[in-house]
């Protein structure tokens, strides 16, 4: 038997010797602790063998001793943290050691290879029998003294006791860490009991405890707290574990190696695998959520609240849009000064020429006015001499003519004496005869006397019908002379009246166009004014999203997958829940209602999921709730609300208004704007057109409200006051669909009339006409975000990609079946969209034109 003195000693007493009797009653022995500064009490006399030992020179009290199994070696404790290992047989010190605080108790193990003590400092530590430290040495949480501690059979768990609390705890020996703890007892514990099968039974003053040691192995794997544990899906014993060191590590369980290492940058605080292992996430301290795929390559990394980022995006888009407008505005502004001036000095060239050209006129007409007085005069003369030589000619022929008579008188004269002569001859005494020679002979004489007087009285009218004659020729001269001069005097003033008609179509032109000009200037200054002010308003409106998605940007704590792998949802230190899409990462929502900081998220099946937040209260959350009915504006039995059916509808960019187009038809097209919060119509046009409405759009910057309809035209209205602002004709038929450029520059229409056309909003001003082989109206017209690309639908089943700028076709979407209303793409064209009249949905690859699918009937069908 071993005793231990108060004196600090070790007696060796023999209990075979008989009867126990006191040897020493001056001499206390106990086996139990002697609290220090206390007097031990009295106890049996026994014989005593011999003394193994003495306590150094400060004689401190001997706490605990233990044999080595094979008897070779005492092991001794003292009350000041020392304790040494002792020859039985010849009582010398083999070694000391130092606990580093009191001791409670010392423990050997079985096979004697270890030896543990535990002390008043909370800690406990394990020796080789030699006093050489074991392992990490120092085990313990400070909890308080620790009473008791021992090894389980295998050497590799500590099992510890406090002296002041029913706790157990159990570390790794070769870490130190600790493993599990075992809190269920009634009150601390006397004893602890290693056994056999690697249990430790702990007594307490009621009962005795059989605790099982779960720990396998500790794995080093990271240099600090480690935040979260998930299994890897279809891998045995492999885990992700993620730690505040910024990392994620892939554990196989079965060999403590690390197969994959994740680098998140910021302390991670959680950590999800999907369910087939493809996609990881991690959320972190730093305010970062980052997706990953399963060979660690990051796919996205995603802050703040996903509406508000979002709202940011949107803002920040909004922003940039509203700059380009005010670049553009100005722009135009400037372009419009420079022209001002250019305008005007057209203008005055071309009232100077008009000028000039009105001079030439009143020159050419005094110059016709003078060859036509010369020409009037060379034919008055000419008139007069040919009337002269006409009259000459007249008298002239009369003398002809009376030499003529006499000549003619005479020779029947002359031929009736011949006769007679031929009579005397014939009868040559015939007195009678004779006679009437005589007398025929003696009438020639005064014939032949009126012969020559009449051809003397020729003479004189000859040469003057001859000299009339030639001053008759003289002034037709003079007059084909005068002709060309005044030929000429005549087109050069019909030449100058033309320059002069010319001139004065410039002149006009020229000054509309100066005052357009001059219109112009004021016009695009406060189109440079409207835009500058919208662009600060967007700038701050930006400012204040960006600041609300900053203050969003808080520590994330949990995050978890939908059991089928579409979604996952994260959640950390503000009130708000998001979920992204668990393919791409891409935000899909955020859910509110915790009031304050939502802790912990974790899904319940694939479209519900459960938090709890520092507000105290646990909610269960559907992903995917069903669409409810929020409000109904307008009913058929109060026409004072909306006066007929409605054709058109547009959320403003903020999605605050909503304006609705319709109207009676062949009668008037209204508009109507109603605050989508209270449902009550604040803005109404009733005769917005004088035929139905069939298309709207807010403006990208919520300004401005462009709609279309039955009357053939479009309207632009202010979106503050619903008063027109301009009125755009150019179409023959019925409008039928109208949108914006994303930036605001443009408007686009489609009408019934199968053309597309492109109007400046600022101006009016009809920039082109799109025709592109439409056989059936264009029913709708969509731009794509802020791209000159338009996208159009229309009734000969066709879906058509165009450029704006230039009017070119860049690609058509074939395979719909009827008559196709309405299609819409995505800005970055992976797809196109377009419902025909059968009820169905065709979807496109926008970039290569591929079909993709036909949603009919509810139901999707692959191609």
């Amino acid at each position: 038997m071993l005793a231990a003195r108060a004196d600090g000693s070790v007696v060796s007493y023999d209990l075979g010797a008989g009867p126990i009797e006191i040897d020493d009653p001056a001499t206390p022995v106990s086996t139990e602790e002697i609290p220090e500064g206390e007097e031990p009490a009295p106890i049996p006399k026994i014989s005593t063998l011999g003394q193994l030992g003495m306590a150094p020179a400060n004689n401190q009290s001997v706490v605990a001793l233990r044999m080595a199994s094979d008897q070779s070696t005492c092991f001794v404790a003292s009350a000041d943290g020392q304790w040494r290992g002792i020859d039985p047989n010849n009582a010398q010190v083999r070694f000391n050691a130092n606990h580093g605080a009191r001791i409670l108790n010392l423990r050997v193990t079985a096979d004697s290879r270890f030896v543990t003590t535990a002390g008043e400092d909370g800690k406990a530590r394990v020796w080789n029998r030699d006093g050489a430290p074991q392992g990490a040495q120092v085990m313990g949480t400070n909890q308080g003294p620790m009473v008791d501690a021992v090894l389980t059979s295998d050497g590799a768990v500590l099992v510890a006791a406090l002296r002041d609390s029913p706790r157990v705890q159990m570390f790794d020996v070769a870490t130190g860490q600790e493993l599990q703890r075992y809190e269920r007892q009634s009150s601390a514990s006397v004893q602890l009991v290693p056994l056999a099968d690697g249990r430790v039974a702990s007594i307490d003053d009621k009962a005795v405890h059989v605790l099982s040691v779960a720990y396998v192995r500790a794995i080093e794997g990271h240099g600090q707290i480690v935040t979260s544990l998930v299994a890897v899906p279809g891998a045995v014993k492999q885990v992700w574990s993620a730690s505040v060191d910024t990392t994620a590590r892939r554990w196989n369980l079965e060999n403590g190696q690390a197969a994959q290492q994740i680098n998140h940058g910021a302390p991670i605080t959680d950590i999800a695998v999907r369910a087939d292992g493809e996609r990881i996430a991690t959320v972190s301290d730093g305010r970062t959520l980052k997706l990953w795929r399963s060979n660690g390559q990051q796919i996205i990394e995603n802050r703040g609240d996903v509406r508000l980022r979002v709202a940011s995006l949107d803002a920040r888009q909004r922003r940039d849009a509203a700059n380009v407008r005010v670049n553009q505005a100005r722009q135009r502004f400037e372009q419009a000064e420079r022209d001002l001036p250019t305008r005007q000095t057209v203008s005055e060239q071309a009232e100077k020429a008009l000028a000039d050209a009105n001079m030439k006129v009143t020159m050419a007409e005094m110059e016709l006015a003078t060859k036509e007085s010369e020409k009037q005069t060379a034919e008055a003369a000419a008139l007069q001499a040919v009337a002269a030589a006409k009259e000459a000619e007249e008298r002239r022929v009369a003398a002809v003519r009376a030499v003529e008579q006499a000549q003619f008188e005479l020779q029947l004269a002359q031929q009736r004496a011949q006769r007679i002569q031929l009579a005397v001859n014939a009868s040559p005494g015939d007195e009678a005869i004779q006679q009437l020679l005589a007398e025929a002979n003696a009438a020639l004489e005064p014939l032949q006397a009126r012969v020559r007087e009449a051809q003397q009285a020729v003479d004189e009218p000859t040469r003057v019908a001859r000299e009339m004659s030639d001053k008759a020729n003289a002034a037709a001269q003079e007059v084909a002379k005068i002709q060309k001069p005044y030929t000429d005097a005549l087109a050069g003033l019909a030449t100058a009246r033309d320059a002069q008609n010319l001139a004065s179509q410039q002149q006009v032109v020229a000054l509309r166009e100066f005052e357009s000009a001059q219109a112009l200037v004021p016009l695009r200054q406060t189109a440079l004014d409207q835009a500058t002010s919208h662009a600060e308003q967007m700038e701050a409106a930006l400012k204040v999203a960006e600041e609300q998605l900053r203050e969003s940007e808080q520590s994330l704590r949990s995050v978890d997958f939908s059991p089928n792998g579409d979604l996952w949802i994260s959640a950390g230190d503000k009130p708000s829940i998001d979920g992204w899409f668990a393919e791409t990462g891409v935000g899909m929502t955020s859910f509110v209602g915790h009031t304050q900081a939502a802790r912990w998220v974790a899904f319940l099946d694939d479209k519900t999921f459960v938090s709890a937040g520092d507000d105290g209260g646990l909610i269960a959350w559907d992903v995917d709730p069903a669409w409810r009915l929020e409000r109904t504006l307008g009913s058929i039995d109060d026409p004072s609300l909306l006066a007929d059916r409605v054709t058109a509808l547009d959320f403003d960019p903020e999605s605050r208004r909503l304006v609705v187009g319709g109207g009676v038809p062949s009668r008037t097209g209204e508009l109507a704007v109603f605050d989508l919060e209270t449902g009550e119509r604040v803005l109404y046009s009733p005769e917005a057109h004088s035929d139905t409405v069939y298309g709207v759009r807010f403006s990208p910057d919520g300004t401005r409200i462009a709609s279309v309809g039955a009357d053939r035209v479009m309207r632009l209205f202010d979106g503050a006051t619903c008063e027109e602002i301009r009125k755009f004709e150019g179409h023959t038929h019925h409008v039928l669909s109208v949108d914006w450029k994303g930036d605001g520059t443009m408007l686009a229409t489609a009408g019934a009339d199968a053309t597309i056309k492109i109007w400046d909003p600022d101006t009016g001003d009809q920039q082109r006409t799109i025709d592109n082989g439409y056989r059936k109206a264009v029913t709708s017209i969509h731009f794509l975000g802020e791209s000159d690309t338009v996208l159009s639908s229309a009734g000969d089943r066709q879906v058509r990609l165009h450029n704006a700028s230039n009017g070119g076709n860049l690609r058509n979407f074939g395979g719909t079946e009827t008559w196709v209303h309405c299609s819409a793409g995505t800005p970055d064209l992976q797809f196109v969209v377009a419902g025909d009249a059968a009820g169905r949905i065709v979807i496109w690859n926008g970039q290569n034109g591929q079909r993709l699918f036909v949603l009919e009937h509810e139901q999707a069908t692959a191609e």
